[in-house]
């Protein structure tokens, strides 16, 4: 499950980023969809971080 989550934002960045040549008129993303993907990749990679027994400083 935790891979699809992962999958998923990493095509969202891949369809919206703009490190693909998107030109003059890219695709918009509101705000709550760019909190949403900062937010899901947070809590994943504080999860791994956790169950690693990462300790953050």
């Amino acid at each position: 499950m935790i891979t699809a989550v992962i999958d998923g934002v990493g095509a969202f960045r891949s369809h919206i980023g703009s490190a693909h040549g998107r030109g003059i008129s890219p695709p918009q993303i509101s705000v709550s969809e760019a909190r949403l993907a900062v937010n899901v990749t947070h809590s994943i990679v504080t999860f791994i971080m956790d169950k690693l027994g990462v300790r953050s400083t």
